[in-house]
C-alpha cells in the first residue's frame, strides 16, 4: 500500500523536474503563506484527507501553482492563471497515463483560480488531484499479538441433520446467550469456542426444563482461522410437534 509520504515524493519528484516551476514546497497554507524564500513560479503541496470505501482508500492532495504579477499591467493576471492551468494539466496527464502502478487517480478534479495580495501578488491555480488504490483490509497485517482486534464467535449452534462436520450452515454468535430455535428439527448442536465452557441450556417453552446434561460432548469443530470448537450434541427421542427455544448460556 503507498503511504502519504510516498504519495508525496511522487508529486514532488514531477514539480521538481517541471521546466515552468522554480520552488516546490510541501506544507500547510499557513506555513506556505509565511514562507518568503520562493523563487517563482512556486508548486505548493498540501495534504487535505483520506477516504476509506470497502476496499478503496483514496489520498487527496491540494496543489496550488502559483506566479508573481503586475497589477499595473493589464491582463497580466489572466496570463498567469492560463500558465497555471496548463500546469496544472500537466500533472494530472502525468499521473493519469502512468502504468504498471498501484494507483489510479480519479479523473474529474475542479481548477480553480486565486489571487493572493498578501505580501507578494501571486496569482494561479488551486485544485485538488486524488489518488486511488486497493486497500488489502486484512487483519493478519495489523501490528498487534493473536489479532485481538477481531472479535471471533464464542459460540455456533442450530439444528442438524446427523453430526456436523463443519461449522457451514450453523448460527454465530460473539455473545454469550444465545436462543436456538429448534423449528421441527432434531437433532441440535452448540459448538463453543475452546475457551468457553456451557453453563446452562434451558427449554423456555417447556417450562425452563433444565437440557444442560443432555447436551453431550461429541469431538470437536475447526473453523477456517484455525479457531478450536467444542462440539455439544442433543437429539430428542421424540422429535417436536412445535418449535422450542433452547437457552443458551455460555461462561
Amino acid at each position: 500500500m503507498i503511504t502519504i509520504n510516498q504519495y508525496i515524493k511522487l508529486l514532488e519528484k514531477y514539480l521538481k523536474q517541471h521546466k515552468q516551476i522554480n520552488t516546490v514546497l510541501t506544507s500547510n497554507e499557513a506555513d506556505f503563506a509565511a514562507y518568503y524564500k520562493i523563487v517563482y513560479p512556486v508548486a505548493h503541496i498540501d495534504y487535505v484527507t483520506q477516504r476509506i470505501s470497502g476496499d478503496n482508500i483514496s489520498h487527496q492532495f491540494e496543489i496550488i501553482i502559483g506566479d508573481l504579477f503586475d497589477p499595473n499591467v493589464p491582463a497580466s493576471e489572466f496570463e498567469i492563471y492560463s500558465d497555471c492551468n496548463l500546469i496544472a494539466d500537466d500533472l494530472l496527464t502525468y499521473f493519469e497515463n502512468q502504468v504498471n502502478v498501484d494507483y489510479e487517480i480519479s479523473p474529474d478534479t475542479s481548477i480553480q483560480k486565486f489571487t493572493d495580495a498578501n505580501g507578494d501578488r501571486v496569482a494561479g491555480a488551486v485544485f485538488v488531484i486524488t489518488f486511488n488504490q486497493f486497500r488489502a483490509s486484512d487483519n493478519c497485517i495489523t501490528p498487534i499479538d493473536d489479532n485481538l482486534s477481531v472479535a471471533k464467535p464464542v459460540m455456533y449452534y442450530g439444528a442438524v441433520n446427523g453430526v456436523p462436520t463443519s461449522l457451514s450452515g450453523l448460527t454465530s454468535t460473539q455473545a454469550t446467550e444465545a436462543t436456538l430455535d429448534t423449528g421441527l428439527g432434531n437433532p441440535f448442536v452448540i459448538a463453543l469456542d475452546d475457551l468457553y465452557s456451557l453453563e446452562l441450556v434451558n427449554d423456555t417453552s417447556a417450562s425452563n426444563l433444565d437440557l444442560t446434561a443432555l447436551y453431550v460432548r461429541n469431538g470437536t469443530l475447526t473453523a477456517k482461522d484455525n479457531t478450536v470448537y467444542n462440539l455439544y450434541y442433543y437429539e430428542q427421542a421424540v422429535p417436536y410437534s412445535t418449535s422450542h427455544k433452547h437457552k443458551i448460556r455460555v461462561r
